[in-house]
C-alpha cells in the first residue's frame, strides 16, 4: 500500500491543522542533497 500523502495534508489541513508535518527518511539511496530538495519541492507543492 502506498500512502496518499497529499491527502492526508489536505485531510489536516480541512481540519484547521496550521502546523508543521515532519519528514524522515532513513536509509533511502542517492544522493541525500538532492533527495531533500526533492522532498522539499513536493511537500511544498501540496
Amino acid at each position: 500500500m502506498i500512502p496518499d500523502t497529499r491527502a492526508f495534508v489536505q485531510a489536516f489541513r480541512a481540519l484547521g491543522y496550521r502546523g508543521p508535518f515532519g519528514l524522515q527518511c532513513y536509509n533511502v539511496p542517492g544522493d541525500r542533497e538532492q533527495n531533500l530538495l526533492r522532498s522539499m519541492k513536493a511537500w511544498r507543492a501540496f
